[in-house]
């Protein structure tokens, strides 16, 4: 392997490594360990040995893979675009995209109201924006506008995002095109 190769190349040439590497344990299952490969030098400061330090990451490094596969399978399978806890939009996947009828740039920085017929921004829905920045989902199917005008009829979940400091940050949106008799509607 070439990063294997390298890798020692620069150990050679005195330069400390470090990164995540898969390995296997003595009984062959997989594991991965956090390491620093640090050269050690005579006195001429040649490296003469190499001192490895590893600590076992496998359960953390599985969870994070588990989630990063989960998190790209959402994204393949559902229309998703970010919100700030007050509606302005910051993302939306290609999936949204496609589906209303845009590009990013045109809406981003828009609010979620672009797409929101005129005769539904009323008081339920300044009160979704309430739940929302309070932490509740808000799920149900909702009727949405294309870019060229046509409702879109959508299944959706806004989720509230928490972060460390437990208070919501932003809102996702996921969602799927309503289907009739296993077809999308249109």
């Amino acid at each position: 392997d070439a990063n294997y190769v390298k890798m020692w190349e620069n150990l050679n040439e005195g330069i400390p490594q470090s990164d995540d590497f898969r390995r296997k344990s003595k009984s062959g299952k997989a594991i991965w360990l956090k390491s620093i490969y640090t050269p050690i030098l005579d006195l001429k400061g040649k490296p003469y040995k190499v001192v490895k330090y590893a600590q076992d990451i496998t359960d953390a490094k599985e969870l994070a893979l588990d989630f990063k596969s989960q998190m790209e399978a959402i994204n393949k399978s559902n229309s998703i675009i970010e919100f700030t806890t007050d509606g302005i939009i910051q993302y939306a996947n290609k999936n949204f995209l496609e589906l209303m009828g845009y590009d990013l740039d045109e809406i981003l920085g828009q609010h979620h109201k672009v797409f929101v017929p005129k005769e539904l921004q009323n008081a339920n829905y300044k009160k979704m924006w309430q739940d929302l920045q309070n932490g509740k989902i808000v799920s149900g199917e909702v009727e949405r506008i294309h870019k060229n005008g046509k409702v879109v009829r959508m299944n959706s979940i806004y989720t509230p995002i928490i972060n460390a400091s437990g208070e919501v940050y932003k809102v996702v949106k996921y969602a799927r095109e309503a289907l009739t008799n296993g077809k999308a509607k249109s």
